[in-house]
């Protein structure tokens, strides 16, 4: 990997999201030491397992980081669950000094997730990100071609499509092909096409976004699930439209036949309760 590769890659988590989030996190430390003495006894007063409530509540972080840095599908999903609960644990300890800093600590941190974004990664990829019109021209209008078309329908404004993009950026460098091509699609600046695809953009109780389609000759064959029962993770994508044989063409008529045979088990199962 080249400098400008490492700069395009990683250079995102200089950016002032994570700068002013991280200073926000130390500013805990120059609080603690101007404590007096009666609230520095109180954090160090031991309660639960005999450990001081500092301890408690940093070493809880740590637990809690180690568990994500196993489960997260990237590296700007585990760091930006590690921001997020490294406030909500320096909330609960300011609490207990100063509900004044806490006031504070809140505002800035509610100011900082509403005036700074996180960065979108710039990285190392192979994707043709599609207007409505190009949509419709280059990808559903296209017939018999054989190409295979993954499209990752995002927005924006979603956390998740932003934590999740190094992971779809990563996929499109290792199977894009002349038979499986990546395409992107913005349904929050592009609402026809997620009424097209019925998209459910508002929904309140967890983020549907991103939205992975395997589209083939102008029709959509396959869907990643989301209902959350099947983690967005690198190898699942891979294992669930089975890139790997799409990238060599190998599996070209794969998707379709499993959607047939899908929708006929579906057919049968309708007939026989009829029966």
């Amino acid at each position: 990997m080249t400098t400008k590769d490492m700069r395009q890659t990683y250079g995102r988590f200089l950016a002032p999201f994570y700068v002013a989030h991280l200073l926000l996190l130390c500013s805990y430390i120059p609080m603690r030491l101007s404590l007096s003495e009666y609230y520095t006894r109180v954090l160090n007063k031991a309660d639960f397992l005999g450990l001081p409530r500092e301890i408690q509540m940093y070493g809880s972080w740590l637990v809690l980081m180690a568990v994500r840095w196993l489960t997260s599908p990237t590296l700007d999903a585990w760091v930006s669950t590690g921001i997020f609960f490294g406030h909500f644990f320096s909330c609960m300890l300011i609490s207990t000094f100063s509900s004044a800093y806490l006031v504070c600590y809140i505002c800035l941190a509610l100011s900082f997730y509403i005036a700074l974004p996180q960065p979108i990664y710039k990285g190392p990829q192979k994707i043709t990100y599609h207007t409505d019109a190009s949509l419709r021209e280059q990808v559903m209008g296209r017939r018999a071609d054989g190409v295979a078309h993954l499209i990752i329908f995002y927005a924006s404004w979603s956390p998740r499509c932003t934590q999740l993009s190094p992971l779809i950026a990563d996929l499109s460098v290792k199977y894009s092909s002349a038979s499986l091509q990546f395409s992107k699609v913005d349904v929050g600046r592009f609402s026809h096409v997620a009424e097209t695809f019925q998209i459910d953009t508002n929904s309140l109780v967890h983020d549907p976004l991103p939205v992975l389609s395997l589209v083939k000759d102008g029709k959509e064959v396959l869907r990643f699930p989301t209902d959350q029962k099947l983690k967005m993770t690198s190898g699942n994508i891979v294992n669930f439209f089975r890139l790997g044989d799409l990238s060599t063409g190998a599996g070209a008529n794969a998707a379709t036949s499993s959607r047939n045979s899908k929708t006929t088990s579906r057919k049968g199962g309708k007939k026989s309760k009829k029966n």
